[in-house]
């Protein structure tokens, strides 16, 4: 059977609920390190004592055995029927928050069932305080906002966060969400605080990559960096050949992304490290 994954997951929870099992819908608002989103079913197991997702996406078995995706959910949010008195839509109106499941009043978050997770504290650049901050994921080359956090005297408390993303803290206001702090580089080992360093620049060499990149001749592709917008370096055209491409002046620390004149914003971000190695999120 094949259908959206809504539908699927619909169609998965209402089965098992006529058959008198406890059934939940989940939803991976956006994912942090692809494209879109993504809805799931789980069911309640006895013998384990815990609701079990019913997904069908190979697991990193070697890496993350107990998880259940291949890339990284920005959250995983389940669906509850009773309304959580947590949740921040208890706090503030709807106008304050985010148009998504921010405002809602009856989920869970679960991400860590699926993910390492982990706290992030994050710097403000000003010092609001009692202000509602959002932990913001780029997808389709949008910052979406899938978490918050009470600002407090100039920084911000993430709970719960997927590792191995980049987040960019940011306030919502009139409707838009405004860069808030630098993007944050919550790893698997380290956390790196992506403030480009505009005094000291370098060259960096941007080279195809199986799964990730490969250039089409003759087109065009764009460089750029992130200081509360993305700030374009160079421009520069493959030729018929074209393996990879160097761009100068590029500042040390940053956060990147390369657009083709193709794009359909699909592309991921990334930091070349002072090893000169490509770290794509």
């Amino acid at each position: 059977m094949k259908a959206p994954c809504e539908d699927f997951t619909a169609f998965e929870t209402f089965i098992l609920r006529s058959q008198g099992y406890m059934s939940s819908q989940e939803l991976i608002p956006y994912w942090a390190t692809s494209s879109g989103n993504h809805l799931i079913s789980s069911v309640f197991c006895d013998s384990l004592n815990k609701m079990i997702s019913l997904e069908t996406i190979e697991t990193y078995k070697d890496t993350f055995p107990e998880k259940q995706f291949t890339r990284e959910p920005s959250k995983v949010i389940r669906f509850t029927y009773s309304k959580q008195p947590e949740v921040l839509a208890v706090q503030e109106a709807p106008e304050n928050i985010p148009n998504n499941f921010l405002r809602l009043l009856n989920y869970k978050d679960v991400t860590e069932e699926y993910w390492p997770t982990g706290d992030l504290s994050c710097q403000l650049f000003s010092m609001s305080a009692d202000q509602i901050a959002y932990a913001c994921v780029l997808n389709y080359q949008f910052w979406q906002p899938t978490w918050w956090g009470r600002a407090n005297t100039g920084n911000v408390l993430f709970s719960n966060m997927t590792k191995g993303v980049v987040y960019l803290p940011a306030y919502y206001n009139e409707g838009k969400i405004v860069p808030a702090g630098d993007p944050v580089a919550f790893g698997y080992n380290n956390i790196q605080v992506l403030k480009p360093d505009t005094l000291n620049l370098r060259s960096v060499v941007v080279e195809e990559q199986e799964k990730y990149l490969k250039f089409r001749p003759f087109k065009q592709y764009k460089l750029f960096y992130w200081d509360k917008e993305w700030i374009l370096i160079a421009e520069k055209t493959t030729g018929e050949s074209t393996k990879e491409l160097v761009y100068d002046q590029v500042p040390q620390n940053a956060l990147l992304l390369l657009i083709p004149e193709y794009s359909q914003r699909k592309e991921r971000p990334f930091i070349i490290t002072e090893e000169k190695q490509r770290v794509w999120f």
